[in-house]
């Protein structure tokens, strides 16, 4: 399922005429790969980010612009922990 997303994540990259993140001398997909096994390691992870680290953030957020990168990243955990394959569990 990863390695789907992230396939998909480069096609976006060359399907709008962006470089593809595959020749970077930072290989990032090994980073997100070997992250994802740390991550998954721990114990109860997708429990890691609680209601009231969440609350925190939205109330850091709501400060920012919405192009700043915390409002990006906020995103994607909601999206992730409210809309994501755990939503269904």
């Amino acid at each position: 399922m990863v390695n789907q997303y992230l396939s998909t994540a480069c096609n976006i990259f060359t399907n709008r005429g962006l470089l593809s993140p595959h020749p970077a001398q930072v290989n990032f997909m090994l980073i997100i790969l070997t992250t994802l096994k740390n991550y998954k390691s721990v114990p109860n992870w997708h429990n890691m980010i609680t209601d009231k680290m969440t609350l925190w953030m939205l109330s850091h957020v709501s400060t920012l612009p919405l192009d700043h990168a915390h409002v990006a990243i906020f995103n994607w955990v909601i999206l992730g922990r409210y809309k994501g394959f755990w939503a269904s569990k």
